[in-house]
This record gives C-alpha cells, sequence and structure tokens, in this order.
C-alpha cells in the first residue's frame, strides 16, 4: 500500500515534547483497500471514497509502521497523530466469550506482533507527550476491493473462474466478519465522539467459520462443493476470534449489514468487476 515505511526498531527519535510526523507518501493514486478502511494515498494526502464509505473527505497524511510485508496505518492530521486502525489479531485466540478492550494483548504470530506494537507505540505517544490518539480493533473485513490474496475475494475470485477453494486446515477456524462500510462508519464514529487514548473493538457478530464462508461464497455462486480444498495449516493460525463491542455501541455506532448481506453484496461486486481482479490475479 505504501511505498515508504520506517522499521519496527529503526524508528525516529523524538526529541520535542511534540513530536513531527513521519510523512509517507506515494506518487500514485492506489485503488481503496478494505485492509486499509478504504483509506487511500495521493500526494502525501489520504481520502476515504465517499461512495464506498459514505464519509466525508479527509485530508491529512499518514505514518506506516512496517514489519517486513505487513504494514500498519497510523493517520495523523495537523501535525498531531489522531487514529491507528487495528485489528483483533492482537488479542490472540479465545475459545469462549469475547475480548474486551482492556484484556492482554497476546498476539500469536510475528505478524500479529507487530499490529500489536502499533497500538502500544501509539498510545505511550499519547500517555508520554499528549498526542490525541483513538485506537480501532476491527474484525475481518469484507467489501469491493480487497485483494484477492484475502479469504473472501480468493474464494470468489477462484469460484468464478471454477479453480479450488483452498481452506487452512480442517477449516474450523472462526472469524467475525464485518462489511468495510460499517467498519468505515465505526471509525468515523470513533473520530468524531471517541474519548482520546482509548481503544475500541469493531464486530458485527457475524462469526463463522472457514469452511461456512466457502460453502456460502459457493452457494451464492452456483458452484459446487467440491471446489473446496483442505490444505496445509499455517503457522500461528488463531483458532477464534472475538471482540466484545459494548464501548463503541455506547457511542451510537451499530452495524448495518448481517453476514449474509454483506457477503452478497461483496460476491457480486466482483462478479461485476473482473475488469479490477482479473490483472491481479494474472501477475
Amino acid at each position: 500500500m505504501c511505498e515508504l515505511a520506517f522499521k519496527l526498531g529503526r524508528l525516529p527519535r523524538f526529541h520535542t515534547r511534540r513530536p513531527t510526523p513521519v510523512v509517507l507518501s506515494s506518487g500514485r493514486e492506489i485503488h481503496p483497500s478494505t485492509d486499509a478502511f478504504i483509506v487511500y494515498f495521493r500526494h502525501e494526502n489520504i481520502g476515504i471514497d465517499k461512495h464506498v464509505a459514505h464519509l466525508e473527505p479527509y485530508s491529512g497524511k499518514i505514518w506506516c509502521l512496517k514489519v517486513r510485508d505487513n504494514k500498519n496505518f497510523i493517520v495523523e492530521r495537523g501535525g498531531t497523530m489522531t487514529f491507528c486502525g487495528n485489528t483483533d489479531e492482537v488479542y490472540g485466540s479465545i475459545d469462549n466469550g469475547s475480548f474486551r478492550e482492556t484484556d492482554l494483548l497476546s498476539p500469536s504470530s510475528p505478524y500479529s506482533a507487530s499490529k500489536a506494537a502499533a497500538d502500544l507505540i501509539s498510545l505511550a505517544y499519547h500517555r508520554t507527550y499528549g498526542l490525541r490518539i483513538k485506537v480501532t480493533r476491527s474484525t475481518n473485513n469484507m467489501g469491493p476491493y480487497q485483494f484477492p490474496e484475502k479469504l473472501i475475494p480468493l474464494l470468489i475470485t477462484n469460484a468464478l473462474r471454477g479453480k479450488p477453494l483452498p481452506i487452512y486446515g480442517n477449516g474450523l477456524n472462526i472469524r467475525d466478519w464485518i462489511h468495510v462500510e460499517d467498519n468505515c462508519e465505526a471509525i468515523d464514529t470513533v473520530r468524531r465522539k471517541a474519548i482520546s487514548g482509548q481503544v475500541y473493538n469493531v464486530g458485527a457478530k457475524n462469526e463463522r467459520t472457514n469452511l461456512e464462508v466457502a460453502r456460502t461464497v459457493l452457494r451464492l455462486l452456483g458452484k459446487p462443493e467440491t471446489l473446496i480444498r483442505l490444505v496445509e495449516d499455517r503457522p500461528g493460525h488463531d483458532r477464534r476470534y472475538s471482540v466484545d463491542t459494548s464501548r463503541i455501541k455506547a457511542l451510537g455506532w451499530e452495524p448495518r449489514h448481517t453476514f449474509e448481506d454483506a457477503l452478497t453484496q461483496t460476491t457480486e461486486w466482483y462478479r461485476r468487476r473482473e475488469d479490477w481482479w482479473r490483472p491481479l490475479v494474472a501477475k
């Protein structure tokens, strides 16, 4: 998503009470990505696609904390870091119940540990320097413009081409799925109403196993379940993610999409927009 980054362990040293932001830029327009909450770069500015997210235009700059191929985005506005968008992966796996924002972070992989680092660095600057920072930890997103390497677009684009749908392990890993529009509206709610220095879980209580997701995609596309292929599990693959969203709901936010509605809309978008994703899978 971005071409420049500062790496964990090589962070800039700030000597003033109000740190100077590290500004990262991209010289080209990049399509909105579900993973970046419909945030895109253009000449040091970021914006939110109003047609997708239904949010007001935003102009600001961005920090990117990069660990190998993992990038964590921290939005900065007017010289002040104001938002860190993160993931429920930072909590690790939970067999029963749901994680609250005050629960211990226990990431299972270096990938999710780097995301936890973004949270901790952001909150540390709030405590030490008084930076106005607000953090969200979202569950898995689905929606338009998500790259085909991610689970749902991978399943959809493979099914549309009649190719096997790879599912890790026994397919019983559970994730909570949220439509990206709901996530964007949650972020906007946090931006406008949240308390600085607070963390807000964002989820839609749409928990499904990966097998259930694959079967629903195949049903929506009229494809046979024989396309499903169980493959070797990946290291550090958490069994279940689930977050308690009471704190953000107290701000007046609620998700608008059911799982079925969100997946139907997403599947139809990829069906109509082969012009967008086919060049990506051909590389």
